[in-house]
């Protein structure tokens, strides 16, 4: 479940995943950049992953402009990064099932990020990964090895609308034991993901 931090603006939606603004690109709000939904280019494999590397380094450049000095040995939960067959189709799965922004979508449509915060939910897609060398494998709902949880105060109508945008479901609306309300869908790419209450305490 996402944590409040300083300085954070709430999507209208009733989830809570924070939105920092202005973004890490200088002070421009990422939205607004102007490669942000650019078609895919035709070049070649290496100059697309040259141009995604230098992407990623003039990013980082800007974020130690902008966040002053490091705590020593400090470490940042920078990115949570799933591997999908497109990346330029499943942002709108999120934006239409769970309310999310979209922050950024490389030109090359190989990776893409959506606004949650300091730490992003990103995506990269299959392709690219092969081509740096990892060999990732799909995600299976039936056996899942991790989920993402999105919190909200109204979960029944949450998981109707998750599934109106195509996710498919895994587990009804369900109360449990320790106090929160939760149900289960699976995302187009078959990720798991956890619509939940916050967690009540004894005197709620």
């Amino acid at each position: 479940m996402m944590s409040s931090g300083k300085g954070r603006a709430v999507t209208p939606q009733c989830y809570r995943a924070a939105i920092i603004l202005p973004g890490s690109f200088g002070g421009v709000r990422p939205q607004q950049r102007k490669f942000a939904n650019r078609p895919r280019s035709g070049r070649s494999i290496g100059a697309n992953r040259v141009s995604l590397a230098r992407w990623f380094k003039t990013r980082q450049r800007l974020r130690e402009i902008n966040a002053g000095p490091a705590t020593e040995n400090a470490m940042i939960f920078r990115y949570t990064i799933m591997y999908v067959a497109n990346v330029e189709t499943t942002p709108a799965f999120y934006e239409q099932a769970f309310g999310l922004t979209r922050g950024m979508l490389h030109e090359t449509g190989d990776y893409g990020e959506l606004l949650t915060g300091d730490t992003k939910l990103a995506f990269s897609s299959v392709g690219l990964m092969r081509q740096l060398g990892k060999a990732p494998s799909a995600a299976n709902p039936d056996a899942p090895v991790f989920e993402i949880a999105f919190e909200t105060d109204d979960v029944p109508a949450a998981l109707r609308r998750a599934i109106d945008a195509g996710g498919s479901l895994r587990q009804e609306v369900r109360e449990e034991p320790w106090g929160q309300t939760t149900a289960y869908v699976a995302d187009p790419n078959g990720y798991l993901v956890e619509l939940c209450s916050p967690v009540r305490g004894p005197d709620s």
